[in-house]
């Protein structure tokens, strides 16, 4: 489909005009609620398939529409506002390398991995709709969207196409604005935790990390090595390390920090993936985005704090990095 798309492109664009003509019409009555049923039921139909996960017997399931829908969507997509600072799945220039370096750079003893459960699936189109409102969404964008998530689903089992289903909720996985919007829905649940507790949020999709944030800070004076001549080199002298109170403190900041985004998750329908949920405190090794790293550990905090705009050398590092 889509190389016949190309092809009508190079030798009969004026198709290609009329088409996008009539998807603008189509937004615009969107919006205005005019459109039928019975052209939603011919534009949105989503066959779902499952691409196996990688080192795993799972497969996670794609939605995939005809090529025209995507093209749109795509379209749809470069309308929608930037993610929210917090959330780096979908920023411009930037991808899990960028996100890891900037967890690293915040020096703490204590925080947690969080993962939600079936985050697309159970996303609400009143709650999407409200949250791409809010972020200043053009309306007629918000309606397509809607109208798409609306659409039959048609799933693959074992081969055999199943009976369409009427979706109550879900966003299309695999369709172009998806990330975003989900990126929009949990927005709130940045500016809640921060206010409320000393931890710092990030968010890549729908992974979210929580960081106790160190009000202590460690002695790591340098001092240049004794000896005439020139300098030779550097020794550092011990650290101090962080106390037991401000341990215990931090991790009160990660448990309150949980405590509210299990009763905002509730507030808005989605729910928590509590098996792979990960606590951990000072130089533990964790996983983030799939780097094995101890979240605590001064020196991988000290290999990335570098000026915003001088981190690509670190940001390597980081990447190189065995997990």
């Amino acid at each position: 489909m889509a190389e016949e798309l190309k092809a009508m492109l190079r030798h009969a664009n004026w198709i290609i005009f009329e088409l996008w003509q009539l998807w603008i019409l189509t937004s615009r009555e969107a919006a205005a609620k005019r459109v039928p049923q019975a052209v939603v039921l011919l534009l949105y139909k989503w066959r779902m398939v499952g691409i196996p996960n990688r080192n795993s017997e799972d497969a996670r399931p794609i939605a995939i529409a005809s090529c025209i829908v995507r093209c749109w969507h795509s379209a749809l997509n470069q309308q929608l506002p930037d993610p929210p600072n917090e959330q780096w799945c979908g920023k411009k220039a930037s991808g899990v390398v960028e996100a890891c370096a900037d967890w690293l750079r915040l020096p703490s003893d204590a925080g947690s991995e969080q993962d939600l459960a079936k985050a697309l699936d159970l996303v609400g189109p009143d709650v999407a709709q409200t949250a791409l409102r809010w972020h200043g969404a053009a309306e007629e964008v918000v309606a397509t969207l809607a109208l798409g998530w609306s659409g039959e689903r048609y799933c693959h089992v074992r081969g055999e196409v199943a009976r369409p289903i009427a979706p109550t909720r879900g966003l299309p996985p695999g369709d172009p604005p998806s990330p975003k919007v989900l990126a929009f829905v949990i927005a709130p649940w940045h500016g809640l935790v921060e206010r409320q507790t000393d931890c710092k949020t990030r968010a890549y999709m729908d992974d979210r990390s929580l960081k106790a944030r160190r009000r202590e800070r460690r002695n790591a004076n340098r001092k240049r090595m004794a000896g005439p001549g020139p300098r030779t080199g550097e020794e550092m002298e011990p650290e101090s390390e962080v106390s037991e109170a401000e341990v215990e403190r931090q991790q009160q900041q990660v448990s309150a920090a949980i405590d509210i985004t299990a009763r905002f998750d509730e507030a808005i329908g989605l729910k928590e993936n509590v098996k792979k949920r990960q606590l951990w405190t000072r130089d533990q090794k964790v996983e983030h985005l799939g780097l094995r790293c101890q979240g605590g550990a001064e020196a991988n905090s000290a290999d990335v704090a570098a000026p915003e705009g001088s981190s690509a050398g670190h940001n390597q590092k980081v990447g190189k990095a065995p997990g």
